[in-house]
């Protein structure tokens, strides 16, 4: 992989209300970590467990103000439309 290939980018919010912030990462659009349908991310908690991995989804990832189980819900453009994804106790 080049210098380009290996760069992410990443966004940080307090989805559950804790007062820490959890981690989103996206990996480089590339052929190793996307596809047709979009690309890998990681929600990772503040302690670097991994809460979510997400797969076949695009940026931008939106917080919104509503909350299913103690965590924000989110928005994310996925397989070609906008997804509402919402937290399961475990994970979104």
């Amino acid at each position: 992989m080049t210098e380009a290939q290996r760069r992410f980018s990443y966004a940080e919010y307090d989805l559950n209300g804790d007062g820490k912030n959890e981690y989103l990462i996206g990996f480089p659009r590339n052929a190793y970590f996307c596809g047709s349908g979009g690309c890998t991310f990681y929600l990772i908690g503040h302690e670097a467990e991994t809460i979510t991995r997400f797969t076949v989804t695009d940026s931008p990832f939106t917080v919104l103000s509503t909350s299913t189980n103690g965590w924000r819900d989110l928005v994310v453009y996925s397989d070609g439309a906008m997804r509402k994804l919402t937290y399961d106790g475990t994970r979104y």
